[in-house]
């Protein structure tokens, strides 16, 4: 079996990510005091075998939260007792078609875009791959 290069740095893929990275970002700043203070945790990441877009709890903790909400008012129970909790977050999206608040509205959006550009980099590849000059 044959393996695969792995994407340069400047690969379209690492180009997309950053690119809904960057919409991402401005959409969540726009959306009041909470997406102001998660957006700057909102990265477009990139290894040389994929990309794609990071939310990085550790620099804004509860940005998940943001993101997708919670159930308010459910009784939660810790060593410390039990609380009425996660009322800090915004109202749960839920988990279908319609879930998230910034990243995955964004994503949906772009969906068809992203889909076209993505289609356009493996046909380039595989031209490459044809014309036998693909190293």
């Amino acid at each position: 079996m044959t393996s695969r290069p792995a994407p340069q740095s400047g690969s379209p893929s690492r180009g997309i990510a950053l690119t809904e990275a960057e919409k991402v970002r401005t959409v969540t700043a726009a959306s009041g005091r909470e997406g102001a203070r998660v957006a700057p945790a909102i990265t477009g990441v990139a290894t040389p075998s994929s990309a794609g877009i990071r939310i990085d709890g550790t620099k804004v903790p509860g940005a998940l939260g943001y993101e997708f909400g919670a159930g308010h008012d459910v009784p939660r129970t810790r060593r410390t007792g039990t609380y009425r909790g996660y009322n800090q977050f915004p109202q749960w999206t839920g988990s279908g078609e319609n879930a998230g608040r910034f990243l995955w509205p964004t994503l949906r959006a772009d969906r068809d875009r992203i889909t076209s550009d993505v289609d356009s980099a493996l046909g380039a590849v595989l031209d490459r791959y044809l014309s036998g000059t693909f190293k």
